[in-house]
C-alpha cells in the first residue's frame, strides 16, 4: 500500500510586500519621493527608471544573468495588478494608489531601520539593496549583532464606532476647516489674498501641502482627531486650464481626484469664459476647451462651477465652508 501524503495547508495570502531591493520596491519609493515634491507625483517609465535605480540591487534595462530575460521592470505588472499603481495617458504616466502609498511609506520606514540598525564596525551603512535572505544567513551576521528585528506590520486605523442616535455625539462637535494647498496663491500681487480674505469672513483655513486637489475641508474633533469631509475643489484659472489640456496635466490630475476616495469633486473653472467662445484660444480651439467642461461633468461626474473673479470663488468657498458647518451640527459623524 502506497504511503499516503501528508496534507498541506496553504499559506494564506498577506498584504504584497515587494523585497527589499526589488524592482517593485525600488518603484514604489521612487513615486513615493515624487509624489513628496510635486502635486501630480506622477513619472513617464524613463524619469520612474532613473528614479528607482538607486534603491535597486538589479538593472531596469539589462537581464540577470541566471538565463532569464526578466529586469526589474517586469515589477510593474505586479504592482498595477496588487492596485499599487496607475497609470495615465499615451505615453503613460505612473502613480502611487491610496494603497500603494500605504505601502511604500512602511517601505521607506523599513528602509530607514535597515540603515540605523544593520551599521557595521566601521560606522558605514549596509547597503539596503541587498538582498533579505541573503542579509538574514547568519554567517554574515557578527556573533555580538543581533539580527535585525523585522518591520512592524502595516497600522490599520480602526473605523470610528457609529454615532448615537440623536444630534449629540460623546466626541463631541467637529470644528470645521478648509485646508488650502501651499501653492494656491491669490494672485502675482498678493499670493496670501485668498486665505486673507477667506479668514476675514469667518473661515477657519490653513495652507497645508495637498497630494491631490487645491481646497478641501477638515473636521476636528475635541479629542484630537481629524476628518477628512466628502467635499475637494480644484481649481483652474482660464489660461492654466488651457495649458493643463495642452499638455496634458488635465487628463492626469482628473484621474488622480476620482481615486482619492471623496465622492464629491468640484472642478472651479475662475475667470472670463468669454474669451474663449471665439475660434481659437492660445492655439487650442474654443470646441475643446467646451468639450473638455463637458466631459468633466458628465463623464465624470464632477460639479463643474463657474466663477468670474476670485472674489467669487471667495464667496463660494465661504457658501460651501457654512454647508458643511451646518450638516455637522445635525449629524457630525456621519459620511465621513
Amino acid at each position: 500500500m502506497p504511503p499516503r501524503k501528508a496534507k498541506t495547508t496553504r499559506k494564506r495570502a498577506g498584504p504584497y510586500m515587494p523585497r527589499t531591493g526589488s524592482g517593485g520596491f525600488a518603484m514604489l519609493l521612487a513615486l513615493l519621493d515624487a509624489s513628496a515634491t510635486d502635486r501630480a507625483g506622477g513619472m513617464r517609465k524613463h524619469e520612474l527608471i532613473d528614479k528607482a535605480t538607486v534603491f535597486c540591487s538589479s538593472s531596469f534595462t539589462q537581464p540577470a544573468s541566471n538565463g532569464f530575460r526578466y529586469t526589474a521592470w517586469n515589477s510593474m505588472k505586479q504592482l498595477e495588478d496588487k492596485g499599487m499603481v496607475m497609470r495615465a495617458g499615451n505615453p503613460p504616466v505612473f502613480y502611487l494608489s491610496t494603497q500603494g502609498q500605504e505601502t511604500a511609506q512602511v517601505l521607506q520606514a523599513k528602509r530607514a531601520d535597515l540603515l540605523v540598525s544593520n551599521d557595521n564596525a566601521d560606522g558605514h551603512p549596509v547597503d539596503y539593496a541587498a538582498d533579505d535572505d541573503a542579509a538574514s544567513q547568519p554567517s554574515q551576521l557578527q556573533p555580538s549583532q543581533p539580527p535585525p528585528l523585522p518591520p512592524p506590520p502595516l497600522a490599520v486605523q480602526s473605523p470610528p464606532p457609529p454615532p448615537p442616535s440623536g444630534p449629540s455625539d460623546v466626541r463631541g462637535p467637529l470644528r470645521v476647516e478648509l485646508l488650502l494647498d501651499l501653492r494656491e496663491i491669490g494672485s502675482a500681487e498678493d499670493r496670501n489674498y485668498l486665505s486673507r480674505q477667506l479668514a476675514a469672513r469667518g473661515v477657519a483655513c490653513e495652507s497645508k501641502r495637498l497630494s491631490v486637489g487645491d481646497m478641501l475641508w477638515v473636521g476636528r474633533a475635541a479629542d484630537g482627531v481629524t476628518y477628512v469631509l466628502n467635499c475637494i475643489v480644484e481649481r483652474k484659472k482660464v489660461d492654466d486650464l488651457v495649458s493643463s489640456i495642452m499638455d496634458h496635466r488635465y487628463t492626469e490630475q482628473k484621474f488622480r481626484l476620482r481615486g482619492c476616495g471623496i465622492s464629491n469633486v468640484v472642478y472651479l473653472v475662475e475667470g472670463a469664459l468669454d474669451r474663449v467662445t471665439g475660434s481659437h484660444f492660445k492655439g487650442l480651439p474654443s470646441t475643446t476647451i467646451e468639450s473638455a467642461l463637458l466631459h468633466t461633468q458628465l463623464l465624470d461626474n464632477f460639479h463643474v462651477v463657474h466663477t468670474h473673479s476670485i472674489e467669487e470663488t471667495v464667496s463660494y468657498l465661504c457658501s460651501v465652508t457654512k454647508c458643511e458647518i451646518q450638516t455637522k451640527i445635525s449629524n457630525p459623524y456621519h459620511n465621513l
